[in-house]
């Protein structure tokens, strides 16, 4: 049933961004036909920029979910097999960062979607913030090793694509939305 949930949350996603792209996409009618209107090659939330997109999305879908259920799993640890409880300040940290990070990837949405050039800096931020949050989560013992290596690499990644994109830099650095006042 969760897959099904982050299959529609992507589904969603690329919906509003499609329907977004079109709202804002330059009329090429106004033009002469000698020199028509030519929009710039890299702009726009497509590409490797819709996959980010569509990841954060699943990404906070899963997060929501994991903090469910570790509340579940906390109220009755039979559930998951487990005999040992973890102490209610570990599952406090974990459930206040997690939602944090939800609420944090949401204002990134709202950024995203009105073209700020504010979403560079805050994309960056959000995933070195989830790649801190795992590293406190692991010296809680409430990550492995490898879940921590796995789970921080698409932060690593989407931290090296917002610094060198080009795409990223023309949509939200240089273009004008009429929603966002710029």
């Amino acid at each position: 049933m969760p897959f099904v949930f982050l299959v529609a949350a992507a589904a969603a996603t690329v919906y509003f961004l499609r329907l977004r792209r079109q709202e804002t996409a330059p009329s090429t009618s106004g033009g002469s036909w000698l020199a028509p209107q030519v929009r710039p090659a890299l702009v726009g939330i497509s590409g490797w920029l819709l996959v980010y997109v569509v990841g954060l999305a699943i990404e906070l879908a899963h997060g929501l979910a994991l903090t469910i259920g570790s509340v579940v799993i906390y109220s009755k640890p039979s559930l998951a097999g487990l005999h040992s409880f973890i102490p209610l300040w570990a599952l406090l940290i974990y459930v206040i960062s997690n939602l944090g990070l939800v609420a944090y990837g949401v204002t990134l949405f709202v950024l995203m979607y009105r073209e700020r050039k504010a979403a560079i800096t805050h994309n960056i931020v959000f995933n070195a913030l989830s790649i801190a949050f795992l590293l406190v989560w692991f010296s809680l013992s409430e990550k492995s090793p490898f879940g921590t290596i796995v789970d921080s690499l698409p932060g690593v990644l989407a931290i090296g694509y917002f610094v060198r994109s080009r795409r990223v830099r023309n949509t939200f650095a240089t273009t004008s939305s009429p929603l966002s006042g710029t």
